[in-house]
């Protein structure tokens, strides 16, 4: 099992889709204020993503875990001790 907080796969999903943008457009050294008031907007569009759908976030910025669990099963719990949300990845295999 592996186990990563929410808030740590929202901000992966931040840095891959800054990436993301660099890549198509590499001009980025004559940054405007345009260009990180956008960058600001798509970053509270992902930290305002529903924890219920961490699923789709993963599928939208596959990255944000490691290669072997993009396809595991997901569980999500609240850790008490930190008030985190924590996602928790199962193998298939680990199932049974």
């Amino acid at each position: 099992m592996f186990e990563i907080s929410f808030e740590t796969i929202k901000q992966c999903a931040k840095r891959a889709l800054d990436n993301r943008i660099a890549w198509t457009d590499p001009d980025l050294t004559n940054r405007s204020q345009r260009l990180l008031c956008e960058q600001r907007a798509r970053h509270r569009f992902i930290d305002r993503w529903d924890m219920r759908c961490v699923g789709d976030l993963i599928t939208h910025f596959p990255q944000c875990v490691p290669r072997r669990y993009r396809r595991a099963a997901i569980t999500c719990y609240l850790d008490d001790d930190t008030d985190t949300w924590i996602v928790a990845f199962t193998l298939r295999t680990d199932l049974s």
